[in-house]
């Protein structure tokens, strides 16, 4: 019997709760989550495999990061340290929004090429900025966002990814160029759900 109230309680509580705990539908989402969901239709325009998909939204959010990073009093960008702090004074969630989102351009760009003109331009100017702002000046969110990027952009093209397609001959992004063979035979499902009965 106690049980029963007690889930019923809980029951009752979580409807009341409902509206509250609930995203509001008539707010928009913030500057992060709008370029995830501009990154993530990258994802599906470009037809990545799943590590590259990995890897470019990891590139994306470092990005995004080191941007944010220059207006937290702590906080030490992957790339550049703290060389990008803003003083407390610029500290502000305007210029951290612009920061994040010319990072996050720049890295979505380079990643989906595909979708500069169809979803990220497009955000950009609904967000109020000029992705034509290539500024390097880092006392301005843009200038912060750009070099941040940049920065992360750099390292991450001359990694072993062979992002760019520059390390072999076919110039096919992400195409192997160390003539991987597996050493092992492929198993055939059959086997596996012999051995391993579910």
């Amino acid at each position: 019997m106690l049980r029963l109230s007690g889930f019923a309680l809980m029951t009752a509580t979580s409807v009341v709760l409902w509206p509250m705990l609930a995203w509001p539908r008539d707010e928009t989402p913030n500057v992060v989550i709008q370029w995830d969901n501009a990154a993530l239709q990258g994802v599906r325009d470009s037809k990545l495999g799943p590590p590259m998909v990995a890897r470019a939204l990891a590139i994306v959010h470092t990005c995004i990061y080191d941007a944010w990073a220059a207006y937290d009093r702590h906080a030490l960008g992957t790339q550049l340290g703290g060389s990008l702090r803003q003083p407390s004074s610029q500290r502000r969630i305007f210029n951290k929004n612009e920061a994040i989102s010319f990072a996050a351009y720049r890295a979505a760009v380079d990643l989906f090429p595909g979708d500069k003109a169809t979803v990220f331009d497009p955000l950009m100017a609904s967000l109020g900025y000029d992705p034509n702002d290539r500024s390097t000046n880092t006392e301005t969110p843009s200038g912060v966002g750009n070099m941040a990027c940049a920065a992360v952009l750099n390292s991450a093209t001359t990694t072993a990814s062979n992002q760019l397609g520059n390390l072999t001959a076919s110039g096919v992004p992400y195409a192997d160029y160390t003539g991987y063979v597996p050493v092992n035979l492929p198993v055939p499902c059959r086997w596996i759900r012999r051995q391993w009965p579910m």
